[in-house]
This record gives structure tokens, C-alpha cells and sequence, in this order.
């Protein structure tokens, strides 16, 4: 699975403190999505943002459920290409081919290396996906916080 709950439960930790812990991350990234609708962002942008909410929400997310993230890389993609930093960029590139490798490795590479089809290690994918989606609010922060005073600077020119 793809959640922190996940990744706690697969640590070792008893299911409700997995599951406060996962409410908890759900909460602060839908308290994130609030906090950027307060800057009014271009629509395709705030959209993309709950599109990357989105696919945090649920405990029992798998693989196959991150492929809502491609309409929010769709929806996104211009703006991070603009506002990222090299190194969000390069951050960004390391989730997308963890996320895109971690289901074969654990398919092809775990079993012939702990010798054991049915051990799993801990799921990583959760707070990797967190990561991700704290780069990816923080470009679109920033190009919000762009746009914000780029209008302030038209209006201020306009008022001469």
C-alpha cells in the first residue's frame, strides 16, 4: 500500500496509532489545499493540488491507485516546470522513478533476496508520496506568491 497508515503498520506499529497518524497527514495536507485556495491560484493549478490531496486520502491506496497523479502532473506540470528550483526538480524526478520502480523491485528484487515470497519489507511509498506532495505546494506556493505580485506590480505601474 501507498499511506503512511501503511508504512506505520508496516513498521511494526498497532493499526490505530497507524491511523491517527495517517488522519493526521490528511489533515495537513487538506489544511495546505485550503491555505493555497486562499491564494487563488489558476483553477488547472488549484484542481492539480487536489488531485495530489486526493491520492493521499485513503489508508488502503495501492500502485495502481497513483494513477490519478497523472492528471495532476498534467494539470501542474507548466507551473512546477516554471517555479521549481533545480533541486525541487531534481527531488521531484527521484519520487516519480521510486514510485514508477518500487512495485518491481518488490515483485522481482525482495523475494530472490530475502529468499521468502511472502515477507514484505515496510512501505515506503507513503512518505514518499508526502515528500512529494510538500515539493510540489511548495512550488505552487511560490508561483501563487509569484502571480500575487506580479499583479501588484501591473496595478502600481497602471496607477502612474
Amino acid at each position: 500500500m501507498t499511506s503512511i497508515y501503511a508504512f506505520v503498520l508496516s513498521s511494526g506499529a498497532d493499526h490505530a496509532v497507524a491511523m491517527v497518524l495517517h488522519v493526521a497527514g490528511v489533515l495537513a495536507a487538506l489544511g495546505a489545499l485550503v491555505r493555497l485556495s486562499f491564494a487563488k491560484p489558476p483553477p488547472r493549478v488549484l484542481m492539480g493540488a487536489g488531485v495530489v490531496v486526493s491520492a493521499l486520502i485513503s489508508p488502503y491506496n495501492y500502485v495502481y491507485d497513483l494513477a490519478m497523479l497523472a492528471a495532476a502532473a498534467r494539470l501542474l506540470c507548466k507551473t512546477v516546470l516554471r517555479h521549481a528550483r533545480k533541486l525541487e526538480q531534481y527531488i521531484l524526478a527521484t519520487i516519480i522513478l521510486l514510485v514508477g520502480a518500487y512495485g518491481a523491485v518488490l515483485s522481482a528484487v525482495v523475494p530472490k533476496t530475502i529468499g521468502d515470497d511472502m515477507t514484505r519489507p515496510v512501505s515506503i511509498l507513503g512518505p514518499v508520496l508526502f515528500a512529494g506532495g510538500i515539493v510540489v505546494f511548495r512550488v505552487l506556493w511560490r508561483s501563487s506568491q509569484a502571480v500575487e505580485d506580479s499583479s501588484l506590480v501591473k496595478t502600481v505601474k497602471s496607477a502612474k
